[in-house]
């Protein structure tokens, strides 16, 4: 997908959470961008299997979003979002986690922050296309910044 300024959309990793923020980090050929799709808080409110299924139908207006709007667009929408060029990305680590025990989870070091990201589609069964994506996507734009463990 092409955008302004011959940006490409490498890749999209989806399903990841900070509290009850559900995030996107969108892969360009030029930096990282992480983006707010929605709160899944009323999952919470509403419980059980009700909760995750109207928690999934609005978030799936927002994580529609991604790949239609140019990357300046999705950082701006929210003051939670951020885009990173990948110079300024110390490290970025992906652990597997263990099935059914731990989510696995992304740790992003840049700037002198550190975000940890929990990846939510592999909370009871690891999801090995969600986790081999992520890896592809950090090897490619990160090279030796980024580090496995668990995967």
């Amino acid at each position: 997908m092409q955008h302004a300024q011959n940006e490409t959309i490498l890749g999209v990793i989806r399903e990841l959470k900070i509290g009850f923020d559900d995030f996107d980090m969108v892969f360009t050929n030029r930096r990282l961008a992480v983006v707010k799709v929605s709160t899944s808080g009323y999952g919470v409110v509403f419980g059980g299997l009700v909760g995750a299924i109207l928690t999934d139908l609005l978030n799936k207006e927002d994580r529609d979003r991604v790949g239609r709007t140019d990357i300046e667009g999705l950082v701006a929408a929210d003051k939670k979002n951020f885009a990173l060029p990948y110079g300024t990305i110390e490290r970025m680590e992906l652990n597997g986690g263990i099935s059914a025990v731990t989510l696995p989870s992304i740790t992003l070091r840049a700037r002198g922050k550190k975000w940890r990201f929990g990846m939510t589609s592999s909370f009871w069964k690891k999801d090995q296309s969600s986790i081999a994506n992520a890896k592809r996507l950090m090897q490619t734009t990160l090279g030796a910044r980024a580090e496995f463990k668990k995967v």
